[in-house]
């Protein structure tokens, strides 16, 4: 194990392998881009504060796949082991969510929304975690779309996400006030990052970072309390 702290000059940085250019790509207004998630089959994210503006004045944002690109710039699939290590994850924190119930889990089809100092994105974590009410944004019609109060955000990393879960995504999660955890959990060793800061933190307060490496090791959350082994989180894909 090993722990530092992570500024967010350095949360922000990027290695120079980032930045594929991926041609083709859809840039809609947030109404419409919601109009287009509706029908999607799969959620996208929606990258705004790009500097970008339609005829009237609206503001476009990139529509993307949650799962990125693979290498012909097709939207990636998930793997085996990214839904293994995501249906292990949600079994193993189950125990900690309370009786009666004080937490609550979600997968992929959940948004968050970045401050709007960084745009406003929706992301969309592959694992959330979220105290019991969860909050969400107001809606015209009611609808529940876009979580206000995680507590956990997981992503599993994978070759067409890594550029953005360690990068981007440290100063879009560090944005939102709640967020206590943030864990990006590797396919293929049992190898898992955990970012960790007190709860309502200023996003410019950083991150404190510990890598955990190898079967014996152990992640503990904040909010809900919970302590989970690598042993635990990788079985089921060790034993595949």
């Amino acid at each position: 194990m090993s722990s530092s702290v992570l500024t967010p000059a350095a949360s922000g940085s990027r290695p120079a392998w980032c930045g594929r250019r991926i041609p083709g790509r859809l840039y809609l207004t947030e109404p419409d881009y919601w109009k287009f998630q509706a029908k999607a089959e799969r959620p996208h994210e929606w990258k705004c504060g790009l500097g970008l503006f339609d005829e009237s004045g609206a503001e476009l944002g990139e529509v993307r796949p949650v799962s990125g690109y693979d290498d012909d710039g097709n939207p990636a699939m998930p793997t085996f082991e990214h839904n293994e290590l995501l249906d292990t994850l949600l079994d193993l924190v189950r125990p900690f969510l309370g009786e009666p119930r004080r937490y609550g889990k979600l997968s992929q089809g959940m948004a968050v929304r970045v401050a709007r100092s960084r745009g406003g994105r929706l992301r969309y974590p592959d694992v959330l975690l979220y105290p019991v009410p969860p909050r969400f944004e107001p809606h015209p019609r009611g609808m529940r779309l876009v979580l206000e109060n995680p507590t956990v955000l997981v992503e599993i990393l994978s070759d067409s996400t890594a550029d953005e879960d360690l990068t981007a995504k440290l100063g879009d999660y560090a944005s939102i006030p709640s967020v206590t955890d943030y864990l990006i959990v590797a396919q293929d060793e049992p190898a898992i990052l955990h970012y960790t800061r007190p709860a309502g933190s200023a996003p410019e307060d950083g991150w404190h970072v510990t890598r955990h490496a190898g079967l014996e090791e152990s992640v503990t959350l904040t909010e809900p309390a919970a302590t989970l082994t690598l042993a635990e989180i990788y079985a089921r894909v060790l034993s595949a």
